[in-house]
């Protein structure tokens, strides 16, 4: 929606409240999109209202990223759209397997055991795959002992995580999170663990094991993964 934002007002001027959405704009900056400090600097000015966009993708079942242009008088994407990121090409290691275990606001019946995790996490390393994981540092203390790539508040920059993302040699195993939507924008193959019935928030790209979350065994999954 910014892009498109963006391009309708022949450039942007944005303020971000919230630190942890900073991290975005240095890779859309190229489309005329710039960060400010202060409220009263941006550009036009608009609050985007997420319970308003939420309740708008009921209507006739949209995906998040459908969901925000109503909101400036633009008319809704047929299609999710993906973000057009300029993202820098360098060198990180290289992994078999990306998992994105943890959302923060995700509710327990979105979640998947932390023992599940691990248990799938060496079934594939005891097959020869490398695996990485996608932690915030205090939840994913079960994982010692296995590689790791951290989300930008940690000790890695996102640029370092999105190219760890996307060279990924089979791609990335996660729930309803952020870096779903992030594989999604990059062309990561994403494999789903959802029981979201809507589409709001899922990867339109994704390959969905859409059940009851806490239910799922760590062999289904791996039956999946191994369609590949």
């Amino acid at each position: 929606m910014l892009i498109d934002l963006s391009k309708r007002e022949g450039g942007l001027k944005v303020y971000q409240s919230l630190d942890e959405g900073k991290w975005i704009y240095p890779f859309i900056a190229h489309q005329g999109i710039e960060l400010v400090d202060y409220m009263d600097e941006a550009q036009p000015f608009f609050e985007p209202d997420i319970s308003e966009a939420f309740a708008f993708s009921h209507i006739d079942d949209l995906q998040m990223t459908q969901c925000w242009h109503h909101q400036c008088d633009m008319l809704t994407p047929e299609h999710p759209i993906k973000a057009d990121l300029k993202i820098p090409d360098i060198d990180v290691p290289v992994y078999d397997w990306v998992f994105a275990p943890f959302g923060r606001s995700a509710p327990d019946d979105q979640k998947w055991d932390l023992k599940n995790w691990y248990l799938l996490a060496k079934q594939l390393q005891n097959s020869g795959y490398s695996v990485a994981v996608i932690g915030n540092g205090k939840l994913d203390r079960p994982y010692m002992g296995m590689s790791y790539a951290y989300v930008p508040e940690m000790s890695r920059p996102m640029v370092e995580v999105m190219n760890i993302l996307k060279k990924a040699r089979y791609g990335c195993v996660s729930i309803v999170t952020g870096i779903s939507q992030l594989c999604f924008h990059l062309g990561v193959k994403n494999y789903v663990l959802s029981n979201q019935g809507g589409l709001w928030g899922q990867n339109p790209d994704g390959v969905l094991l859409q059940t009851y979350i806490p239910r799922i065994t760590v062999d289904e999954v791996l039956t999946v993964l191994r369609k590949k």
